[in-house]
């Protein structure tokens, strides 16, 4: 759809659901951090009308009205994105059941970011907000599994689950785009993009300069093994040979949490986990926080790592 914001001329995105709950439980669900954290992703900041608030490692926005339990409206910047904006209006209908609209506006090409990217891996706007309605439908009825998707091994049944819901949601989006006047353009060097760069900037953003260039001494590590490709999630930089995943990075503070899989099980001081991986692979996950700890030993692990994503070995 069209329509307008505060920036201008916008492409609007509406998607609507009904669930059955009350108003106020349903409010409930889309305000409060707690329950965001469960189903969709943990919030920080002021959640007053003014306020800044952060999903960390993904979007991040301003609260621009409130009106409980029917509407709220927040700005929502993505990486480097613009200022688009983010409208939700609550409706009842009877007691128990209520209807949802989450309508999203972009003053720039919205359409060339609905779309999964099958470079990259990364769920495209449609996909993103659909699965966080469906996630927050069985939070509502008390479905929802309890575990940590941000933890997910990429092995895991539910993992794939996942996955293939997100794969079926992309699939239909590109029918509608298909069918509508907002086609999306041709990407040239879809892989690596700016869209991967937008994702990497919000990783890096607000970081200490320690922090920062522990993740570069890191890039250069991998980038010296060989050809790969970045798989950026809203909480883990990740690292792709021509097979498969074979490294991630977490910034926390002024260290990095890194992880490489590996054909051996590794015994060193800066490895603060090790559990078994598919088939004889060991996931190993590092705590770094001295360039002097990404030396000549930490590359040749690196190099074996990246030998794991060419397949090599397997």
């Amino acid at each position: 759809m069209r329509g307008h914001v505060e920036a201008g001329d916008a492409e609007t995105l509406v998607m609507r659901r009904r669930y059955r709950a009350s108003i106020e439980d349903v409010w409930d669900a889309c305000t409060d951090p707690r329950r965001l954290a469960k189903f969709f992703m943990k919030p920080v900041g002021d959640f007053n009308v003014d306020g800044k608030f952060e999903f960390e490692g993904n979007a991040h926005g301003e609260v621009l009205r409130c009106e409980p339990p029917e509407l709220l409206r927040f700005s929502w910047i993505y990486g480097s994105s613009d200022r688009d904006e983010v409208e939700i209006r609550l409706s009842p209908e009877g007691a128990e059941t209520t209807v949802l609209e989450l309508e999203h506006a972009s003053t720039t090409k919205l359409a060339d970011s609905l779309l999964n990217d099958p470079e990259t891996g990364m769920w495209g706007r449609g996909t993103g907000w659909e699965l966080g309605l469906i996630a927050m439908e069985a939070h509502l009825c008390g479905e929802f599994p309890d575990f940590d998707l941000a933890s997910l091994d990429e092995d895991s049944p539910e993992f794939a689950e996942a996955a293939e819901l997100a794969d079926r949601v992309g699939e239909a989006w590109a029918k509608v785009l298909d069918a509508s006047e907002f086609r999306p353009r041709k990407q040239a060097n879809a892989g690596q993009g700016s869209r991967t760069e937008a994702l990497l900037a919000n990783h890096l953003r607000g970081r200490s300069a320690e922090a920062v260039a522990l993740f570069d001494r890191f890039v250069e590590l991998v980038e010296r093994a060989g050809s790969f490709t970045f798989v950026v999630s809203p909480t883990t930089v990740g690292f792709k040979g021509s097979r498969r995943a074979f490294a991630g990075v977490q910034i926390k503070d002024d260290m990095l949490k890194i992880f490489l899989d590996l054909r051996f099980e590794l015994r060193d001081a800066r490895v603060r986990g090790v559990k078994p991986h598919s088939g004889s692979l060991y996931a190993h996950e590092f705590l770094v926080a001295e360039p002097g700890e990404l030396g000549d030993e930490f590359a040749a692990w690196v190099d074996e790592a990246f030998e794991v994503g060419e397949g090599i070995g397997s």
